[in-house]
């Protein structure tokens, strides 16, 4: 007995319901290596927050005054010293004075205050101590080497169902070693 022929709509009602078919299958899967992969994504975000952040302003005038004292002390030929002892309120200062000029004119003290003030007027006064900063990065990086693991078993399980599952460009290598090792291993078992 001959078949009907199957019109182009039908094969193509086909076609599709397959597709869904497909889709369906690793759905749960899928919308679980979605959600970990935007909690991955999340980290690597806060990562870069926070080694973005300003330095806290205690941390940031320490630098300035040692920065500060290095310019004066290493940069300013002996007779500058001389030039300016005597420098009153009345008097023109040299044109082409510099910044370890003023600070040898004023103190160090005094112009890394001025600079800190003016930070803290402009409002870049909020920053974060590097202790807590790092303290916080590797907290998250632990966090993200569990999530890049669970990311990888998800898109393991996935293959394993048939899927094709893209990696995401910056996944580490050496993750990646390590699941595929444990997971040829468990598969053998």
């Amino acid at each position: 007995m001959a078949r009907a022929p199957i019109s182009r709509s039908a094969r193509k009602k086909d076609a599709n319901m397959s597709l869904i078919r497909i889709l369906e299958e690793g759905a749960a899967e899928r919308k679980s290596l979605d959600k970990v992969q935007r909690e991955v994504r999340e980290g690597h975000s806060a990562i870069r927050e926070l080694e973005g952040m300003p330095v806290h302003m205690d941390e940031t005038r320490e630098q300035l005054l040692a920065a500060t004292k290095d310019a004066v002390y290493q940069t300013v030929p002996q007779d500058v010293y001389g030039r300016f002892r005597y420098v009153g309120p009345d008097k023109r200062l040299p044109i082409g004075i510099t910044f370890s000029d003023l600070a040898f004119l004023f103190g160090e003290e005094f112009l890394v205050n001025a600079i800190v003030k003016r930070l803290e007027a402009n409002g870049q006064a909020a920053g974060i101590r590097s202790e807590e900063r790092a303290a916080k990065i590797k907290a998250l990086r632990a966090k993200l080497d569990n999530l890049e693991r669970a990311e990888e078993l998800a898109i393991l399980q996935l293959e394993d169902a048939g899927h094709v599952v893209l990696r995401r460009e910056d996944a580490r290598p050496d993750l990646l070693l390590e699941i595929w090792g444990g997971h040829e291993t468990a598969k053998a078992v």
